[in-house]
């Protein structure tokens, strides 16, 4: 971890959430960002061209067969930010969904960090 590209994010690389479905955050009805952090940290798995992550927002699919060491540049030292603006939330509940293909190794399915931010945060 030492040679992370981002050395100021190296906490939130430190660890990861694999095999991950669902994540489920308690808030106020409104809009958010979602900053979603990824890196490519399990070695043996390591292949170009043998994963494909999908996320979903809210319902709304916001990335869709995503090769996260391709996108990487093949490198475990490539951290990834993705970044998603007007995440409608009316039921108090934002959710963000994880999948893969069921031919892809579901621990294709990770996250190292999830960052929320509001951007209008009034009832809709």
């Amino acid at each position: 971890m030492s040679k992370l590209n981002q050395p100021e994010l190296t906490a939130l690389y430190a660890s990861e959430a694999y095999t991950i479905k669902t994540y489920r955050f308690a808030v106020s009805n409104g809009l958010y960002r979602v900053r979603i952090y990824l890196k490519h940290g399990y070695h043996p798995t390591a292949k170009a061209g043998t994963s494909a992550l999908n996320i979903a927002i809210e319902g709304r699919s916001v990335m869709d067969g995503l090769d996260l060491f391709s996108a990487g540049g093949l490198d475990f030292n490539q951290s990834l930010v993705y970044e998603y603006p007007l995440n409608k939330v009316a039921d108090g509940v934002l959710d963000i969904e994880f999948s893969c293909a069921p031919e892809v190794d579901p621990s294709t399915r990770l996250c190292n960090a999830i960052e929320i931010i509001p951007e209008i945060n009034e009832a809709l």
